[in-house]
């Protein structure tokens, strides 16, 4: 049977897929974890049937697939099959980008568990938040047209979009912050849409008449980065107001066939009519569900990660990144997506976020450090997950995908880049990220957070960094009291047993939020008068955690 060995992205908010679809337990700084899972609506399966005989059909896939493997790539992909093998589920396919060719692509375990069809890399995936970057596409084009603005409030584009509990904040947003998560909107989470926001007009009226209802902001737009697939959607729903065009629509006309990704879809029927996609593998609770083209469909989270596409045609978009073509966007404006916008401030300035990707200034193989810039993305959607990185001065590029939640691809990664690439000498990691007790004085006060957790005491006791929530433990909530030191002005912190990062932000020099990606409290001594911390919500705040797992995601980069 295979098991569960999960690694678990802490740097990468994000990330998500929508990155937001599933639980986490993220417990040490070894990236090791233990992963709670959402909850569906749909068949469950004995995954002990399902999930087991990896090794038939592993020897199945590779008399159809693999029988010609060159003898370059053989050991990248027996480190492939052992990895999946180690995991729970059926399948996954990885493509390789050397220079401006694409040298390998390949499937492995079967696209459905009943039919025991083989996966091969043109077989179809949901690729959770890689959607992300697409939709960016769509605004950029729009932008260099002249019809948006990025600097422009978001109001210009949607003028009677407003949030009822603070009318007029949404005029603070710009159309740039859609795009660099910049934007503090809360997000709310759902794999399958209500009646009447399932169709094509879910995503506009959805934002038109809950979200004005029920969102709010949760710090001042445009201070800091935090993960928001709620920017995004709102970014997929401008290209739709500005163009005329349902979104999906827009993306099939102006993005996808113009890159060539012309089995790249959001329709469940158009996967559907395909015929060569994955069924999904989700874990709930001990129990696993199959994930089926229309199992779930969401129009209003739609722009943040719900497209489905193949290794082969991430692949292809990843040459677009490299090389560019000018009749689907201007180098200017795909050049910004791979420069960075904005600090995560995760681990200071070393990672930072483009439009739509993550830019990291090195990474880690093999426990040594390398001073080399990553350009990257992961997905997570209920059943799934994607990745896909691309070292620009390597010119080399891995994509993955596979049917199963919380899925680590970290040791194939790894192989290629050690033996398909001439990495630079190591270099030191840069001493300046790590964690300093000499700031903790700064870090105490009180944080108020009036939507979510209501008030957390920081106070320094001796080299540590404690935390007291008195509304959490009205609610007998179980929370972390020590914070735990990550980088920098980072540290890891519980709730519920989930491991989330917290980051202190400064502002005039003094540490005026604590963000997270599910709440920002802001410091008390710091407001022109005190917040009255609500009555948590005991059950809102479950659920939001329940379903918004993957937030916090595996950097496979770092130590």
């Amino acid at each position: 049977m295979r098991k569960f060995i999960f690694f678990t992205v802490i740097l990468f908010s994000g990330f998500f897929g929508c990155d937001d679809d599933g639980n986490s337990n993220q417990n040490n700084l070894n990236n090791t974890s233990n992963q709670n899972n959402t909850t569906n609506n749909v068949t469950t399966n004995n995954c002990t049937n399902n999930c087991t005989n990896n090794q038939t059909n592993n020897e199945t896939n590779n008399t159809v697939n693999n029988s010609t493997i060159d003898p370059k790539f053989a050991a990248l992909f027996e480190v492939f099959e052992s990895e999946l093998g180690e995991q729970y589920t059926w399948g996954g396919a990885l493509a390789v980008i050397e220079g401006d060719e694409i040298t390998f692509k390949r499937g492995t375990g079967v696209r459905d568990p009943d039919t025991e069809e083989p996966v091969n890399s043109e077989t179809l995936f949901r690729i959770g938040s890689l959607t992300k970057s697409l939709t960016a596409i769509s605004v950029l084009q729009n932008t260099q047209d002249g019809i948006v603005d990025l600097e422009a409030s978001l109001n210009e584009y949607l003028s009677d979009f407003d949030l009822e509990n603070n009318p007029g904040i949404i005029s603070t947003v710009k159309i740039k912050h859609l795009l660099t998560h910049q934007g503090a909107f809360y997000n709310p989470w759902e794999h399958d849409a209500v009646d009447p926001y399932r169709n094509e007009d879910g995503l506009y009226d959805y934002y038109h008449e809950v979200y004005t209802q029920d969102g709010y902001l949760m710090a001042p737009a445009g201070l800091m980065y935090n993960y928001s697939n709620t920017g995004f959607s709102l970014a997929g729903l401008v290209s739709e107001v500005v163009s005329g065009q349902y979104y999906n629509d827009y993306m099939i006309e102006n993005v996808f066939l113009p890159l060539g990704l012309s089995r790249t879809f959001f329709l469940a029927q158009d996967v559907s009519d395909d015929g060569n996609y994955a069924k999904g593998l989700m874990s709930m609770d001990g129990s696993f569900d199959t994930i089926t083209p229309d199992t779930y469909m969401n129009p209003w989270v739609r722009p943040c990660g719900y497209a489905w596409s193949s290794v082969e045609q991430l692949a292809e978009y990843i040459l677009f990144l490299k090389n560019g073509d000018e009749t689907v966007l201007n180098n200017e404006q795909r050049t910004a997506m791979m420069e960075p916008q904005k600090s995560t401030q995760e681990i200071g300035d070393f990672a930072s976020y483009g439009y739509g990707l993550f830019i990291q200034d090195g990474i880690f193989v093999d426990g040594q450090y390398y001073n080399i810039k990553l350009i990257t993305h992961n997905g997570a959607v209920g059943g799934y997950s994607a990745y896909f990185y691309y070292f620009p001065e390597l010119e080399f590029g891995m994509v993955f995908l596979g049917s199963g939640d919380y899925l680590s691809f970290k040791e194939t990664l790894a192989n290629g880049l050690s033996t398909l690439v001439d990495l630079p000498e190591p270099a030191e990691f840069p001493a300046e990220y790590e964690s300093n007790t000499e700031k903790y004085t700064e870090y105490e006060g009180t944080y108020i957070d009036p939507n979510f957790v209501g008030t957390l005491n920081v106070t320094k006791n001796g080299e540590n960094l404690e935390l007291y929530a008195p509304e959490l433990e009205e609610q007998q909530i179980a929370y972390g009291t020590i914070l735990q030191p990550y980088y920098l002005d980072s540290f890891l912190f519980s709730i519920y047993g989930s491991s989330f990062v917290g980051t202190f932000i400064y502002e005039d020099g003094v540490p005026k939020y604590f963000r997270t990606r599910f709440f920002v409290g802001m410091r008390e001594d710091t407001t022109k008068k005190n917040l009255i911390p609500p009555v948590v919500d005991k059950n809102r705040l479950y659920d939001i955690i329940r379903k918004s797992s993957l937030q916090e995601k595996e950097n496979i980069f770092l130590p």
